[in-house]
C-alpha cells in the first residue's frame, strides 16, 4: 500500500516488493542527471516492508533494503551528497551546485529495525536483524543482530 502524497523522482529506476507499505509524504529520489553529471541509480524496496512517514530515500548508486524491514517516521536514507568536500575550492562553490558524490551503496538486510529519524549515510550496509535506534546517524556499518544508537551510530549490545 502507497500512501497519498508520495513523492517519486525516477520511478524507472525503483523497485517496490510485495506487500509493502510506503506512508504519506515520502520522496524517493533516483537521480540518474544532476547539473551535467550522469548517473545509473537504483533503490531496490523488498517484501513485507513498512515505511514511515516523511521519509527521503535517494540514490545516484545503489540502496538496497531487504525484506521485513521495518523504518519508522521522518528518515533519511541516502548513499550521497553534495560534492566529496575533500578540497577547500569546493566550499566556494555553492552546495547547490556542487556535483553529487557518491563513497557507496547502501544495503539494510533482512529484518532490520530503523527507529524515527535516523539518517543512514552512504556507504553503510546494516546486518540481518540490527536495530537502530531513534535520532541515531549510521556512518558506518552495523553488523548482524546489533543494537546501534547514537550520533555517531555505535553498537551498545549484541545478543548473547
Amino acid at each position: 500500500m502507497i500512501n497519498s502524497g508520495i513523492n517519486l523522482v525516477n520511478g524507472k529506476y525503483i523497485t517496490i516488493g510485495e506487500n509493502t507499505i510506503i506512508g504519506r509524504r515520502v520522496v524517493l529520489n533516483a537521480w540518474d542527471k544532476y547539473e551535467m553529471d550522469c548517473f545509473s541509480p537504483e533503490i531496490i524496496i523488498g517484501n513485507g516492508v513498512s515505511i514511515g512517514d516523511d521519509n527521503h530515500i535517494t540514490a545516484i548508486k545503489s540502496i538496497r533494503i531487504g525484506d521485513n524491514v521495518l523504518i519508522g517516521k521522518k528518515v533519511t536514507i541516502t548513499d550521497n551528497s553534495h560534492g566529496r568536500n575533500d578540497n577547500k575550492k569546493e566550499f566556494f562553490i555553492p552546495p547547490i551546485a556542487r556535483s553529487l558524490y557518491s563513497k557507496g551503496e547502501v544495503l539494510i538486510n533482512d529484518n532490520v529495525w530503523i527507529g524515527d529519524k535516523v539518517t543512514i549515510l552512504p556507504g553503510v550496509t546494516i546486518g540481518f536483524g540490527a536495530i537502530i535506534g531513534s535520532n541515531s546517524v549510521v556512518t558506518c556499518d552495523v553488523p548482524p543482530f546489533a543494537i546501534a544508537v547514537g550520533m555517531p551510530a555505535r553498537v551498545v549490545r549484541t545478543p548473547a
